[in-house]
């Protein structure tokens, strides 16, 4: 039985597979959600799972209409907006794809090109990230902003675009599916972690217990 004085938390999840993604069931799955799941077991929390694009969850993360986002790197902006856990809990980076006949090797080979990409993304709008990477080395493309991982490898797939970007864990995923290319382009390494909403009560011990919790997975997988 569930403790009904126990905490209440509104889960954000969205779809980027393998990591975190709704299945054919419709319920959250990965590992994101199977880490929240360990960490609920271990907390007594109760859960509410709220599905949407990236975009609509860090709105409602923003405004308290969900209570943690996971799967979110630091950016200054996202620290602006969010309190962030300390522990990592992942580390990714990101890739450029792309459609099939099109040769790309380097970050001038982009020049005029379509560039798919996750709106709001860390490997789109962050520091390192391919805005950025390519005003640095003066490559002038146009980007086709997606709302989903997916919706990037689709419109490599249907040319809406000629590359796109996504992180290494997604693109290992979509890559076969869509029949784009993987190319020699990576950058913009990505520390992960848990996003809490500004107003969330508790929030200082929430982010305690869980990092006590990330801490001891750790040490435990280390000694395995």
């Amino acid at each position: 039985d569930v403790d009904p004085g126990a905490p209440f938390l509104r889960v954000g999840y969205y779809d980027n597979p393998p990591k975190i993604l709704r299945n054919e069931q419709g319920e959250p799955d990965g590992f994101w959600p199977a880490l929240v799941a360990e960490l609920a077991r271990r907390e007594g929390w109760r859960l509410a799972w709220v599905y949407g694009s990236w975009g609509e969850l860090t709105d409602k993360l923003q405004r308290g209409e969900i209570d943690v986002l996971p799967d979110v790197a630091h950016t200054d902006l996202r620290k602006e907006r969010f309190f962030f856990n300390h522990e990592i809990v992942l580390v990714s980076w990101s890739r450029v794809y792309a459609q099939p006949g099109v040769r790309v090797q380097t970050i001038p080979d982009l020049q005029g090109l379509r560039v798919a990409v996750l709106k709001d993304s860390v490997n789109y709008l962050g520091e390192e990230g391919i805005e950025s990477l390519l005003r640095r080395f003066d490559v002038s493309t146009s980007f086709v902003e997606c709302d989903s991982y997916e919706d990037v490898f689709a419109a490599l797939a249907q040319g809406r675009a000629d590359v796109g970007v996504a992180n290494k864990d997604v693109g290992s995923r979509y890559e076969a599916d869509f029949q784009v290319s993987r190319t020699p382009i990576i950058f913009s390494p990505a520390s992960l972690y848990f996003a809490f909403a500004p107003a969330l009560r508790g929030r200082d011990a929430l982010i305690e217990r869980i990092d006590q919790h990330l801490v001891r997975m750790k040490s435990n997988n280390a000694s395995q």
